[in-house]
């Protein structure tokens, strides 16, 4: 249970990152986000038992759901270091951020969320194990707890626009309207 209690640790380190860059502290913050991923993954590894997806006897979904796991895995990492600028997110604070509010961002305000959690149940259902389980669970709603504070205390004061973005943009899924924001952002980008 040393993973759960570091996949917990590595929320708080996360909320404390938001903190500190909402007070524009600037020395090493990024570090605070970068330690947070690093021991969510450390964990998350550690409680997956590879051999139950890989052995010569694993049924062959257990690799399907592990590679659909590794897609909703790639999608949170796109939509959290590719979609937004990743100097003025993760650098040092020089004031206020833009929201972005086309692609990904066009379907939710926190597009990584789902990603995450749909993540670990494919991954879950690759590798099994109770320990595992308790990990999907609870940092599935961990992560629905930091967004929640991100959203509510932490971005209305470090981007420019939030209140609005939360006005027409959904809080974690989709809706028909959202996604034709983001078909729409599709075309008006490639028209470009």
């Amino acid at each position: 249970m040393l993973e759960i209690v570091l996949g917990l640790a590595a929320f708080a380190l996360l909320c404390l990152y938001d903190y500190a860059k909402m007070k524009k502290f600037t020395k090493g913050i990024s570090l605070l986000f970068f330690a947070a991923v690093l021991m969510l993954v450390i964990a998350t590894a550690r409680l997956t038992d590879f051999s139950r997806i890989f052995s010569a006897g694993s049924p062959w979904f257990r690799q399907v759901f592990f590679g659909i796991s590794l897609l909703f895995y790639a999608g949170m990492v796109y939509a959290l270091f590719f979609a937004l600028p990743f100097s003025k997110t993760y650098g040092a604070c020089s004031g206020e951020n833009d929201v972005v509010n086309t692609g990904v961002y066009a379907l939710c305000r926190h597009p990584g969320v789902p990603f995450l959690i749909l993540g670990y149940i494919f991954l879950w259902l690759a590798a099994g194990g109770t320990e595992l389980l308790i990990a999907t669970v609870t940092f599935s709603l961990c992560d629905i707890v930091h967004v929640t504070i991100q959203d509510r205390f932490f971005f209305p004061h470090t981007l420019k626009g939030y209140e609005q973005y939360q006005k027409i943009t959904p809080f974690l899924f989709p809706t028909k309207k959202s996604i034709r924001a983001f078909f729409q952002g599709l075309k008006t980008t490639q028209k470009d």
